[in-house]
């Protein structure tokens, strides 16, 4: 924590001289910064170490400012060091309060964070260290790391689980080995950091109605073997669950659509995701890190996916979906067929890469969807599975990049009308096919139906006569 404030305060004084005018105009006493129709407060100047802030006394922050502007944010370090500040009104269009706002404000002894509050970002009021009193907002969903810590009235919490109004602020004190803990109803959301280092932890359940589980939540809580997210969690933060390393068994709820970077990094003990809705895994963003590891995705360590209690290995995405989001499916190892339906235009980048065990992937759309890279499917793919597509698609398929990777393209369907051989073009190859077929008797390689074109309903000489006719177009 420590390391984390001075790397902080050094980038701030490096950024010094570059922010003599810090805000855009100032309104009875107070600074602010446009973000296009709406305003934040800011500093008049940047942040004094040693205190004495441009805010003293007791301050009123305007729900609007100028006629027009709605003020709805606290930007970083805007109170940073005003230590005569002894009073802050907020109205209630502030939805939210950056990191360092209110740092090292030690004449502050109460506060009150109205309702429409929903983010409050790390060490927010960190070292106020007179702040007793706190009337926590119930919309907050974001709470950034050690917000509160260094106040009066952290310090008069009791060991064991802090609340802030509608968060879980986190774990105090040393978590006895073997605790399974349950989350209060009508909890919204994990902060970060939360149950950072909770070793302890071997069991957690979440209410339903969590909405979000914060930056590294869980970081290192290596008793936990399993865990299910509920229905109702929409986002998941970076590192969440990293270095849950005894953790086997997650499930993911349909709600989810975002989870962040590494948040399942270094979960090398995971042998299986749950899921019960398949159209909403597709559409989840997985974030992934720097070095293109999709360890966001549970799956870069399980390997295994299973809706409703049954492992997916012949994937057939569901038409009511219009792409399909990046490592989706990345490393599900226990794929073998994937059938993608005409409704899908897109397919994200690695969306089934290192899906070694994959045999067939079948397109039902006659327009090839758009594929973000080569890498949407693995080279093992693309030189083992068999790549079926409608029969009169094939040569689109095979002239559209990346499709063009499979190795092995096949139509299925019926032939049209000329197309001897199925291959999806009608050609000089299939008056070669035709002829042959019946000097040798073999028609297995033909398709009948296509071939006979005068509908007599057998092959002969006529029908050669009829296929030469369409290729010259009389």
């Amino acid at each position: 924590m420590k390391k984390y404030i001075q790397q902080t305060l050094l980038l701030l004084a490096i950024l010094m001289p570059f922010t003599a005018s810090a805000y855009d105009f100032s309104y009875r006493g107070i600074f602010y910064n446009k973000h296009g129709n709406e305003v934040a407060v800011t500093y008049k100047e940047f942040p004094y170490y040693n205190g004495h802030g441009v805010y003293t006394g007791d301050v009123t922050i305007l729900d609007t400012v100028l006629y027009y502007y709605p003020v709805v944010g606290i930007e970083s370090a805007a109170f940073y060091g005003c230590n005569e500040l002894t009073s802050i009104t907020l109205p209630n269009t502030i939805r939210f309060i950056s990191d360092f706002a209110f740092y090292n404000c030690t004449g502050l002894t109460s506060i009150t964070l109205p309702n429409s509050i929903k983010t409050i970002i790390g060490f927010a009021f960190y070292n106020c260290t007179a702040l007793s009193s706190i009337t926590f907002s119930n919309a907050v969903t974001s709470l950034g790391e050690k917000a509160f810590h260094n106040t009066a009235w952290y310090s008069n919490q009791p060991d064991g689980l802090v609340y802030t109004g509608s968060v879980i602020y986190e774990y105090k004190g040393t978590m006895p080995a073997g605790t399974s803990i349950t989350i209060a109803e009508g909890t919204l959301a994990v902060g970060d950091a939360a149950f950072s280092g909770c070793s302890g932890l071997i069991g957690i359940t979440f209410p339903n109605s969590l909405v979000a589980i914060g930056n590294v939540a869980f970081d290192d809580c290596s008793g936990l073997t399993s865990l299910e997210i509920p229905n109702s969690v929409t986002t998941i933060g970076n590192h969440a669950f990293h270095n849950c390393s005894s953790l086997t068994s997650v499930d993911i709820g349909n709600s989810v659509t975002t989870i962040k970077e590494q948040a399942f990094y270094k979960c090398d003990g995971l042998k299986r995701v749950n899921i019960t809705d398949l159209a909403s895994w597709c559409n989840i963003y997985f974030a992934f890190d720097e070095d293109d590891y999709f360890t966001s995705n549970p799956l870069f360590y399980a390997h295994h996916l299973f809706l409703n209690g049954e492992e997916v290995k012949d994937l057939v995405i569901p038409d009511c979906i219009t792409e399909i989001s990046k490592a989706a499916f990345y490393k599900c190892h226990g794929l073998t067929s994937v059938t993608i339906p005409n409704s899908i235009n897109s397919i994200g980048y690695r969306a089934f890469y290192d899906c070694d065990s994959l045999q067939t992937v079948t397109c039902l759309g006659t327009m090839p969807p758009v594929m973000a890279s080569s890498e949407c499917f693995s080279t093992t793919t693309y030189n083992r599975a068999k790549l079926l597509v409608p029969r009169q698609s094939i040569e689109t398929y095979k002239a559209t990049n990346y499709w063009n990777k499979f190795v092995n393209i096949e139509g299925y369907g019926d032939a049209a009308p000329g197309d001897v051989n199925g291959d999806g073009v009608m050609k000089v190859d299939d008056v070669t096919t035709l002829i042959d077929a019946l000097l040798t008797g073999d028609m297995d390689a033909i398709f009948i139906e296509a071939a006979d074109l005068n509908a007599n309903g057998r092959l002969d000489i006529d029908d050669v006569t009829s296929l030469i006719d369409m290729l010259l177009g009389s």
